[in-house]
């Protein structure tokens, strides 16, 4: 579709694919799964059944390890460094914990059992050499292996379903430096390659895509990660990337509380909040919001400061959430960008409840 219509380059397009979509009556739009999302075989499920409510639309869905696997990488991360001869069984534990969840969704013998199976190998074989060289190098290649696993699951769990998506490898994506640990994005590069690599599945005739947070790539060909919390970092930059209309984070919450609810029972739910306000307050720093965003939002192109406007609701039901621009109304609902105005919203990020 793309290439029939002779966009070579979108990324120095103001308009970009935002303009084509909407000319074809398409949205693009960006979803974040968080590990809480997708701890296991009934979560990816959750997530299935969500998803089928926008088999009309281009969608880049970027997902966290499972759960608490990060945490765990990093353990295994640290009985490797200092050579204890625990991490084997740390990484076994781990290995067993995402190939439990393979046969639960797709049963005792599966594709992506095999895939699952050889990722971790190929982990245990790294591990089974001494550790040499920078370690926080080591650090990305070893945690990085939580996203890759979570996306091919949640992947082979969509196609299962009949809800046609490719797999794609974020570190051909989100280009970075050497700075490992805490990659930093090389803009133009990054945004060519989200644009190119977009438009190689629409010319196959995928309108989705499954990838990883958290972690990107040098031009080496060498994986880095963006810093903890960097999932969402990494959907903002596909959504700038890729024009996106929106950006969905889905939580295991009802939306943006005044205090953590879970400590503070006076808590209340903030049906509207701006970007400049949340930032102001210092409401969505940490999970939420990171800084990381901050320049996703402050760093792309013509200078628009992108004020992104995080709406936090809660849907009738997960499942059947209106899509933008249908007459179902949400709870809140952000304001179309004022037009008149030098600063405006280029996209807008929601905040979703799954359950």
């Amino acid at each position: 579709m793309l290439k029939e219509l002779g966009i070579n380059n979108l990324c120095k397009q103001t308009s970009g694919i935002l303009n084509l979509i909407l000319s074809l009556n398409l949205i693009m739009i960006v979803f974040k799964f968080g590990g809480a999302s997708i701890n296991d075989a009934n979560s990816i499920k959750n997530i299935g059944r969500i998803l089928q409510n926008y088999t009309d639309e281009l969608l880049v869905v970027v997902v966290s390890a499972m759960g608490k696997t990060t945490n765990e990488l990093e353990a295994v991360v640290k009985a490797y460094l200092q050579q204890n001869d625990t991490h084997n069984n740390l990484l076994n534990a781990i290995a067993a914990k995402h190939l439990i969840t393979a046969q639960n969704l797709f049963g005792a013998t599966n594709t992506a059992t095999d895939q699952l199976a050889q990722i971790f190998v190929d982990l245990q074989n790294q591990l089974n050499k001494p550790p040499r060289g920078n370690t926080d190098f080591i650090y990305d290649s070893i945690v990085s292996v939580g996203e890759i696993a979570a996306s091919v699951l949640l992947s082979a769990w969509l196609n299962h379903c009949g809800l046609p998506n490719q797999w794609l490898d974020a570190r051909d994506c989100i280009l970075t430096d050497n700075h490992y640990r805490e990659g930093n994005v090389q803009w133009q590069p990054t945004c060519q390659a989200i644009v190119q690599q977009i438009t190689n599945l629409d010319n196959k005739g995928v309108k989705w895509a499954v990838t990883q947070g958290f972690i990107g790539g040098t031009p080496e060909h060498l994986t880095t990660t963006l810093g903890r919390e960097g999932s969402d970092y990494t959907a903002a930059i596909f959504a700038n990337a890729l024009d996106a209309q929106y950006m969905a984070v889905w939580k295991d919450v009802a939306g943006i509380y005044s205090g953590d609810p879970r400590i503070v029972p006076t808590a209340v739910k903030i049906n509207n909040l701006s970007y400049r306000e949340a930032v102001g307050n210092d409401l969505l720093w940490g999970k939420s919001y990171t800084p990381q965003n901050d320049k996703t939002a402050t760093k792309q192109k013509n200078s628009v400061v992108c004020a992104l406007v995080f709406t936090a609701y809660r849907g009738r039901h997960p499942y059947t959430y209106p899509k933008p621009g249908s007459t179902a109304a949400y709870n809140s609902l952000p304001p179309k960008p004022n037009t008149t105005n030098a600063v405006y919203p280029r996209f807008f990020v929601y905040c979703r409840t799954l359950s």
